[in-house]
């Protein structure tokens, strides 16, 4: 029960295979520039409750299992090198995001959140200063086939180059959004400011 800071030369904690939840009860979770959590080639089945993830290389990256996070926070997180999502990298499973505040994380693309998923939701977030060199400074979302894409009620007060950038890979996808505003001149979706 105490917060935790990788050390400069520190690894993830790697959770690849692991089903696990965590209550962080408001502590933090520091990546001092690296990963701080990853399922390395493995899944991940994660439930984070009240954890603030701070300065990592990429908070959370996952290649399949599940995500659930719930009132979490994730400050000052960029990716390393040329990955992308700044806070959250997600390339397999279905996720669920509520009451989550994202915070000057950056990335290419994906500034705060980085999907390649089947079914994503997300719920009543703020996102806020969120950077990306490419698209998406808070989100971006690459549907594989047949995904879900829901947000509701979530609110952007800043965000640089493209809020939301939704890749139209297939044509068998399925979204609905709330507070959401499609430019079909693009293929991006923008959140409404709050």
């Amino acid at each position: 029960d105490k917060d935790y800071k990788n050390s400069d030369s520190g690894n993830p904690l790697n959770l690849g295979g692991k089903t696990l939840t965590i209550i962080g009860n408001g502590h933090i979770l520091d990546g001092n520039g690296r990963t701080i959590i990853t399922s390395g080639w493995g899944s991940l089945y994660l439930t984070a409750v009240n954890i603030h993830f701070i300065n990592g290389g990429g908070a959370i990256t996952t290649l399949g299992g599940s995500l659930n996070l719930n009132k979490c926070s994730f400050t000052n997180n960029t990716a390393i090198s040329s990955n992308n999502g700044g806070a959250i990298s997600i390339y397999s499973g279905d996720t669920y995001i509520t009451e989550c505040n994202f915070n000057n994380n950056s990335a290419p693309s994906g500034g705060a959140i980085y999907v390649q998923s089947r079914n994503m939701n997300i719920h009543d977030c703020t996102f806020s200063d969120n950077h990306a060199a490419d698209d998406g400074a808070n989100m971006y979302y690459s549907p594989l086939s047949n995904e879900v894409l829901n947000i509701y009620n979530c609110h952007v007060s800043t965000g640089l180059y493209n809020t939301v950038n939704y890749d139209y890979v297939t044509t068998n996808h399925s979204h609905s959004f709330n507070d959401l505003t499609n430019k079909p001149s693009t293929t991006a979706i923008t959140i409404n400011y709050v």
